[in-house]
C-alpha cells in the first residue's frame, strides 16, 4: 500500500524527498520554517539549510524567525563570533545564498562535520526559479 502522506510528513516519518512548485504567496516558506518545530516535537536535534539567491528576502526571514524565538542566521552577514555557532549547530534555520554555499569551501565542509551529517534534516532551495546558474 502507498502512503498518501505529502509535505512535512513524508519529510519527518518517511524521510523523502519533497519537491514544491507553488507560486508566490502560497506559502511554500512556512513548510522549511515549521520543520525545526515539527522535529523539536519528536525530540530530535534537527539542523536545517535554505538556500535563496534573495538577500533581501533571507534577511527579512531570518529577522522574522528571530522574533518568534527560532534560531536562524544568515551566513552572508554574521556577526563576530556567530560562524562559529553556526558550525557547532547552534541555529535551527542556517540561509544562505547559493554563492555562499559554493564558493566557501568551509560552508559546504560543514554540512559534512559530525554535527550537520548527524542532525542535519533538510535542504530547502527557495526561489530556484531566478537562478541562472549554480
Amino acid at each position: 500500500m502507498r502512503s498518501k502522506r505529502t509535505g512535512i510528513g513524508k519529510i519527518v516519518e518517511e524521510r523523502k524527498d519533497v519537491f514544491v512548485n507553488i507560486p508566490s504567496g502560497f506559502g511554500k516558506s512556512l513548510l522549511y520554517q515549521a520543520l525545526p518545530l515539527v522535529f523539536d516535537l519528536t525530540s530530535r536535534e534537527p539542523r536545517h539549510v535554505v538556500v535563496s539567491p534573495l538577500i533581501s528576502l533571507i534577511e527579512d526571514q531570518v529577522c522574522h524567525l528571530k522574533e518568534l524565538g527560532l534560531k536562524a542566521a544568515n551566513i552572508s552577514s554574521l556577526e563576530d563570533g556567530e560562524r562559529t555557532r553556526v558550525e557547532s549547530g547552534e541555529y535551527s534555520l542556517v540561509y544562505g545564498p547559493p554563492e555562499a554555499w559554493l564558493k566557501n569551501e568551509g560552508w559546504r565542509f560543514m554540512l559534512t562535520n559530525s554535527v550537520y551529517s548527524k542532525t542535519l534534516c533538510a535542504i530547502a532551495v527557495d526561489e530556484a526559479h531566478i537562478v541562472r546558474q549554480w
